[in-house]
């Protein structure tokens, strides 16, 4: 899901009390929005995850739906004017056009900024992007009547320039976390759930370089400062803080904790006795932490998203057994990292063991490779989203070997964190960092993905606010 500072609790809010609201034809759709006042609103686009059919009545009972993007917006944006009485049908153009592309479902269509028409069963095509980019595109699609309906497309770089500079100052009063302080305080009582505060207190030798130990002690001397934090001196301690959260985020999921209350659940809630005894094992391991969390991030993800997840640590078999809804077969999906250094034979090892391990799964699915490549990254970037040079090389090499071989993969998705520092007219700074993905498929694999990749692409988003001298 995309979405930028607004807190689950506002979510539910701007759904269950919209202003307007717009369902599919397909029953599948709600795109709602909330309005906080005259001049800003909050714009959920999310998927009907949970209804039952009313009887002798042509309506349903939504009882349950997960936001694929949520975004705020204002009463002025760059394509146009909106107001509370606005209807979704005349707000989304506008937003559209403010801030994504024109699309169609088939190239023999003309492209709009909402489309609605013939579908050619395989793509979205999004008008002057090709290939991966930083949009993100969202519509109900019907595959049995090759029709699609509520497309859109929402660049994501552009919408973060125009929040920093017409809707950063006014989005603190509904932030889950207000202040750097709150959300670095936040930050220990999590790892500390995770370790015990005694684990940090009373670490000695190598326990000193553990990531969780590195993370926990930016903590502390950010909080002695009573949150104060200066860019660019700064700048590791945010990226730290940052990425912690993301992590965190994942293990709140799969241990069934509380987001809102940012508490860790039970290890229990993560699958069986085997599983949960391997994760307490290797997050103890400062050379293992970051692979387990590759792992933990994927299933996390799914989680959030309403997917059905089922971890294993059977010798010979993939991390992940996953079931998408609409999606005809289910994925069998195997997380790795890939650490720091020139070579890419790594890759090829990776690629290979995972072919083996979702062939032995002796089923029909969809073979997946999470592949966590941040290490091999330089992850700041303050001026576009383009892929890194390096990101296109291991692209090129996976490409290379999926042309070959390993048939039981169907794709292999990169993933790397990615840092944005957009900086603010009084002086501050906007901080996100995401967790970003690129798919690349096999072009002759037993199983072909669905051409619709949006629900396997892992999208967290985390936002610093960065007020000057202030921390509190």
């Amino acid at each position: 899901m995309f979405s930028l500072g607004i807190s689950p609790e506002m979510l539910t809010r701007a759904v269950n009390e919209r202003h307007q609201g717009l369902a599919s034809d397909g029953r599948d759709r709600i795109i709602a929005v909330h309005w906080l006042s005259p001049e800003a609103a909050i714009l959920v686009d999310s998927r009907i995850t949970g209804s039952k059919s009313e009887p002798d009545s042509n309506s349903i009972d939504v009882f349950e739906v997960t936001a694929q993007l949520a975004i705020r917006i204002s009463n002025e944006l760059p394509a146009g004017s909106v107001h509370p009485g606005s209807a979704i049908s005349e707000l989304l153009p506008i937003v559209a056009e403010s801030f994504g592309a024109k699309v169609t479902g088939d190239m023999n269509e003309d492209a709009t900024w909402v489309y609605e028409g013939p579908w050619d069963g395989h793509s979205i095509h999004v008008l002057g992007y090709a290939g991966q980019s930083t949009t993100f595109v969202t519509g109900s699609l019907y595959p049995d009547i090759k029709k699609c309906e509520l497309v859109w497309s929402l660049d994501t770089e552009k919408y973060l320039k125009w929040f920093a500079g017409h809707m950063a100052n006014s989005v603190n009063s509904s932030m889950p976390i207000q202040t750097a302080r709150d959300l670095i305080s936040a930050e220990k009582t999590v790892l500390e759930g995770l370790f015990s505060a005694r684990w940090f207190i009373n670490a000695v030798g190598n326990r000193l370089n553990h990531p969780v130990y590195l993370r926990w002690r930016a903590c502390t001397e950010l909080l002695a400062r009573n949150g104060r934090v200066q860019l660019p001196a700064d700048l590791e301690m945010v990226k730290t803080i940052l990425s912690a959260w993301l992590d965190n985020f994942s293990l709140i999921k799969v241990t069934h904790g509380s987001v809102d209350a940012k508490k860790l659940g039970d290890f229990a809630n993560y699958g069986d006795h085997t599983v949960q005894k391997r994760l307490r094992a290797v997050i103890q391991n400062p050379n293992q932490f970051f692979d387990a969390l590759v792992v933990v991030s994927c299933a996390g993800w799914h989680l959030s998203r309403g997917h059905r997840v089922a971890v294993t640590e059977k010798d010979g078999m993939p991390d992940l057994a996953l079931e998408i809804p609409r999606w005809q077969l289910p994925i069998q999906a195997e997380g790795k990292r890939i650490r720091k250094g020139t070579s890419y034979s790594p890759l090829k090892g990776a690629v290979k063991k995972a072919n083996t391990q979702i062939k032995n799964a002796g089923q029909r699915c969809y073979g997946l490779i999470y592949l966590d490549v941040t290490d091999r990254v330089d992850s700041v970037n303050s001026e576009n989203d383009a892929p890194p040079s390096e990101i296109v090389a291991i692209q090129q090499e996976v490409q290379r070997l999926l042309d070959r071989f390993y048939t039981s993969v169907s794709g292999v998705i990169l993933l790397w964190k990615y840092y944005t520092i957009l900086p603010m007219n009084d002086g501050g700074a906007l901080c996100f960092v995401r967790y970003k993905s690129l798919l690349i498929r096999h072009r002759s694999p037993k199983e072909s993905l669905p051409e619709d990749n949006e629900p396997i692409l892992l999208g967290y988003t985390n936002m610093l606010r960065i007020v000057p001298d202030s921390g509190s």
